[in-house]
């Protein structure tokens, strides 16, 4: 009786829960659309300490109807657990609600510059994402890693809309002055 129950349970699941997907948040229009927002999140070190993250990301990707995407980003964040800012910026890949960014990266603290690379997965839901990401750092006091978590929001504006793809419709052809109705 339970395993028919929960059958039942997920099947009707599965059916109402692409509709609700589907006008779930605001449509993200194809085409090259600049997203800007806030993220938060924390922060692991296992030579300094852990922390929570606060800081803003600009992107700017091309959205296919394919789901294909890929742009570039930066970011700006201030690390509350060793105190330090992080900047980067990089190219972003994904395909429908994955993705991943990565590039250099650069590190202020204490009058002093690192310099280093991240990379990081995203699962993204149009305006929302979550990410984790790697990051290392060099320089006198080499950091051999840290991972960070967190939520991402932005608003959007597009830059371009997409041309229409599939096949064109039918438009009826123009009369000539011989054949028009009188």
């Amino acid at each position: 009786m339970r395993t028919h129950l929960a059958w039942l349970l997920g099947a009707a699941t599965a059916l109402v829960a692409p509709p609700i997907a589907a006008d779930a948040g605001p449509p993200v229009p194809q085409g090259w659309t600049l997203l800007f927002g806030a993220n938060g999140g924390y922060s692991m070190h296992p030579e300094h300490g852990n922390g929570a993250v606060l800081g803003a990301e600009v992107s700017a990707p091309y959205l296919a109807k394919s789901g294909l995407w890929f742009g570039a980003y930066a970011d700006a964040l201030h690390d509350f657990g060793p105190r330090r800012q992080r900047l980067s910026l990089g190219p972003e890949l994904g395909f429908g609600f994955f993705g991943v960014d990565g590039g250099p990266l650069l590190e202020l603290a204490d009058g002093a510059t690192r310099t280093g690379f991240t990379i990081r997965g995203l699962l993204t839901l149009g305006v929302i994402g979550l990410y984790g990401r790697y990051g290392t750092l060099g320089g006198a006091d080499p950091e051999r890693g840290f991972g960070e978590v967190g939520l991402l929001i932005k608003a959007f504006t597009p830059l371009s809309d997409q041309p229409t793809r599939g096949p064109r419709r039918y438009e009826e052809p123009a009369r000539s002055p011989s054949n028009r109705d009188p």
